[in-house]
């Protein structure tokens, strides 16, 4: 588990949620 680079997490997690920011702003606009 230590083996798992925390930068590649993080900046996974960060891609993560402006992805969903994205998305949800989007969706927004549609409707």
């Amino acid at each position: 588990m230590s083996s798992f680079p925390a930068g590649k997490y993080a900046r996974y997690k960060r891609a993560t949620a402006f992805f969903l920011d994205w998305l949800l702003r989007a969706a927004g606009g549609v409707q």
